[in-house]
């Protein structure tokens, strides 16, 4: 029922027979691993675990089983009664609900402040958010930046392909550091439309996006 600690510190909080993993810790020990961890926490908390998107879950999926959810306490009669292991009674089932909504947010919110790592993708040129990749303005009319993340070195290109696969335009952005990159591309010289962009390192396809051309 703790909203903060790790669970690799399981056993320092808990006596319990299960081993945890050495290697949890291990990896978070890996700037390159942390701060992978880190851009991918701050872009979901953007979207699918921003705390407006959850709360919306809980009330839909709630609201989804309310019939169901009524015939389950009359056969199991255990609202306001303690049931291993539970960190919360609530008397009733909207205090239960409540109390898994304010769960969900203060634990979001000590990983936020707590989460290693670093992911501070803004460059002198422009800032983007806090993804691994990221096309703006988008849809686009005559030039378009493109924002990306590398953890190591390497030779970048950008490809523009269109829905058929074909390969419209290549952009050799050359050798780029370990770090976050933004580009700004000009006379691409595409017709109004979808597009598929690539960003390869050493030949290698890393991110994959789409474009949209008015």
């Amino acid at each position: 029922d703790l909203t903060t600690g790790w669970q690799y510190n399981f056993n320092n909080v808990c006596n319990f027979s299960t081993s945890i993993p050495f290697w949890w810790e291990k990896l978070l020990q890996d700037p390159g691993y942390a701060n992978g961890l880190r851009c991918r926490w701050d872009e979901l908390r953007q979207g699918p675990l921003k705390t407006t998107t959850i709360n919306n879950f809980i009330d839909s999926v709630a609201n989804y089983i309310q019939e169901g959810r009524i015939r389950n306490f009359q056969r199991w009669p255990i609202i306001g009664v303690y049931i291993n292991w539970n960190g919360f009674v609530g008397n009733t089932y909207q205090e239960d609900v409540d109390y898994l909504k304010n769960y969900m947010e203060q634990r979001s919110l000590w990983m936020d402040a707590n989460i290693p790592g670093n992911c501070n993708l803004a460059t002198p040129e422009v800032e983007f958010e806090a993804e691994y990749h990221r096309a703006w303005p988008n849809p686009f009319t005559d030039n378009v930046n493109i924002g990306f993340s590398l953890f190591n070195s390497g030779g970048v290109a950008v490809q523009i392909i269109d829905l058929s696969g074909r390969v419209i335009k290549t952009i050799d952005v050359g050798f780029k550091s370990g770090g976050a990159h933004a580009i700004n591309l000009q006379n691409l010289n595409l017709g109004t439309g979808n597009y598929l962009y690539n960003i390869s390192v050493d030949s290698e396809v890393l991110y994959s996006g789409k474009l949209v051309k008015m």
